[in-house]
């Protein structure tokens, strides 16, 4: 099976410089599957694709593209598109780069896309699942994900997580959806197209550190805009 990392990034230079060789690493001791990394840049200013561009001279199966700062949505849309215009994979990872998505679980999602999952997910918010966010972000992690759920009626525990993997064949459909969210609302816009295009989904509980280095992007503009898409679903239903 050939499968690629989709990391979104927005100055993400020391942890771009610490995943990329580890994901490398591991990719040597999982024989069964063939992996590629793309790194979804948005002109960060701290140079984290000159970091990419770097170990792009050492790894061939690392890319990289870069564009303006219009939202992590808009990021993954880039990302679709040009895996689907390039490339042949079996399943895309979508991963956070700032070390807090545990790569060691790739292999679990990609277990459950060859049973005939569509949409793996992994949830904080599960048995067995941890998350290390401090208590404010814990707040809005969890009320969002109540929220989300009260209002949509979408029966899944972690709605936001960004942890997942997703069959070409589903994004296919998905990426001619109408993804109508840029920010990190797109989570909850993605899961839903999912939904509506009859996906076979699971959820597989994950660990969630909180990250060591950088920041957190989620703003307090993010908010509305999530709580905008949830009613927007809830009306079309």
């Amino acid at each position: 099976m050939k499968s690629i990392i989709i990391l979104p990034t927005y100055n993400e230079k020391k942890n771009i410089e610490i995943l990329i060789p580890r994901l490398q690493s591991f990719f040597k001791q999982v024989k069964k599957h063939k992996f590629s990394i793309l790194v979804v840049d948005d002109n960060s200013p701290d140079g984290t694709a000159n970091v990419v561009k770097k170990y792009k001279k050492k790894y061939n199966n690392l890319f990289l593209i870069e564009g303006e700062k219009k939202g992590l949505g808009n990021a993954y849309l880039r990302a679709f598109r040009y895996v689907l215009k390039h490339y042949k994979f079996n399943a895309i990872i979508m991963m956070d780069a700032d070390l807090s998505h545990d790569y060691k679980q790739i292999p679990e999602f990609l277990g459950y896309i060859e049973q005939g999952y569509d949409y793996v997910l992994a949830s904080r918010y599960v048995k067995h699942g941890y998350v290390g966010f401090n208590l404010f972000r814990k707040i809005i992690s969890k009320g969002g994900n109540y929220v989300a759920r009260i209002i949509t009626g979408i029966n899944i525990n972690d709605i936001t997580s960004g942890y997942k993997a997703i069959t070409v064949n589903l994004l296919k459909k998905l990426v001619t959806d109408k993804l109508y969210s840029k920010g990190y609302a797109f989570q909850l816009s993605l899961l839903n197209s999912a939904i509506k295009n009859k996906a076979k989904i699971i959820e597989i509980p994950t660990t969630f550190p909180d990250r060591k280095y950088g920041h957190s992007k989620l703003s307090y503009k993010d908010i509305p805009e999530f709580v905008k898409e949830c009613l927007r679903i809830r009306l079309k239903k």
